[in-house]
């Protein structure tokens, strides 16, 4: 008979990155699940190294919505009307937003749908709107190679949720610094 051959792409992976992979493996679990406040005993603290640190809290990817496994951007927002804090989390299908003024508990309280990218950067902007007496904030996500490059989230209706703004606009590309 003929011989097998096997046909691979770009060059072959050495024993010591084979290594490298199984020990970054590893030290990724930890992140796969959420976990409650776990001080730093020993240089660990739920399964994340530490040093003098204790986790608070994290909230996993697969328990955020919109439902992904893909995380890539993350911007923190202090409501100037509530002194309420949160974090927004640019995902492969949108974006998660989690009150975290309580870092020990930590809550999602909107998500908002977007069509699925590698990257998805967020930034808050607010102003002060003297006619109604407070803050107005909005946050601005942007995306790449997708329908809805730029989506505008009204951020009033916080922490009960938050509203896409509808918008036309000939916008298609942006780039963060």
């Amino acid at each position: 008979g003929s011989p097998v051959t096997a046909a691979t792409k770009g060059p072959a992976i050495s024993p010591d990155e084979t290594q490298r992979m199984r020990k970054l493996t590893i030290q990724m679990a930890p992140a796969e699940q959420s976990h409650a406040a776990t001080p730093c005993v020993g240089g660990n603290s739920a399964g994340f190294a530490c040093q003098s640190v204790s986790l608070l809290s994290h909230l996993s990817l697969q328990d955020l919505r919109p439902s992904g496994s893909r995380g890539n951007d993350v911007w923190g927002f202090v409501d100037l009307n509530t002194g309420r804090e949160y974090a927004f989390m640019g995902l492969q299908n949108g974006v998660a937003v989690v009150e975290v003024t309580n870092p020990d508990a930590p809550e999602q309280v909107a998500a908002v749908s977007g069509t699925g990218t590698t990257w998805r950067d967020i930034k808050v902007y607010q102003l002060y709107d003297s006619a109604a007496r407070r803050w107005r904030a909005y946050a601005y996500a942007t995306a790449d190679s997708v329908p809805d490059v730029l989506m505008v989230l009204d951020l009033s209706g916080l922490p009960n949720g938050v509203s896409r703004v509808n918008f036309s606009s000939d916008f298609r590309a942006a780039h963060n610094a």
